[in-house]
């Protein structure tokens, strides 16, 4: 939501002259889609460093379903191991829902139509879509760590180190309003 001159890619750029910055972030991804893209570029980038900003106001949000701002979007879900065995470490328990997300799926398509998004107003279009959510705060917080966890193993792979960077989320910084969140 701010113009390229005034990003932190930008300000790095500045400071750091023998390092070139790149910017792979996308408005309105969470960990999950930055997660995806970072495994898609990371051979062709060769990065030294990958550092990765998490927003606290909406990053948990924006793993939680298989819908962001009205578009599909990839979904990782948890998966039902049996109770009677230990996964193996090869074994995963999340999985992605969707690899392609095509531009004509149900959601994007009801997004993108005046009508069809008059005709479902006030009405979810979960049931119509088939729209995946995660029932529980825990599973978004295991989904957080595995996803952080996929990301770091990722650079590992390609010798490069990770930075995580906490943004700041304005509410909490405001201290007058501070005090409701520490209730």
């Amino acid at each position: 939501g701010v113009n390229d001159n005034e990003t932190a890619s930008y300000y790095l750029n500045q400071k750091l002259k023998n390092v070139q910055v790149l910017n792979l972030g996308v408005s309105g991804y969470g960990p999950d889609q930055a997660y995806l893209r970072l495994k898609k570029y990371i051979r062709k980038l060769n990065p030294e460093w990958i550092i990765l900003t998490i927003f606290p106001g909406n990053d948990l949000n924006d793993i939680n379903a298989n819908v962001a701002y009205g578009k599909s979007k990839p979904f990782f879900y948890k998966v039902n191991l049996s109770s009677d065995r230990q996964p193996e470490k090869s074994e995963e328990k999340f999985r992605l829902l969707e690899t392609k997300i095509s531009p004509y799926s149900c959601q994007n398509t009801i997004s993108r139509s005046a009508i069809l998004s008059l005709l479902i107003i006030n009405k979810s279009a979960s049931p119509i879509c088939n729209i995946q959510q995660h029932k529980s705060g825990v599973i978004l917080g295991e989904l957080f760590s595995f996803l952080i966890k996929k990301i770091k193993k990722l650079a590992n792979e390609n010798n490069a180190k990770v930075i995580l960077v906490l943004s700041p989320y304005l509410p909490i910084l405001n201290l007058k309003n501070s005090l409701q969140y520490l209730k």
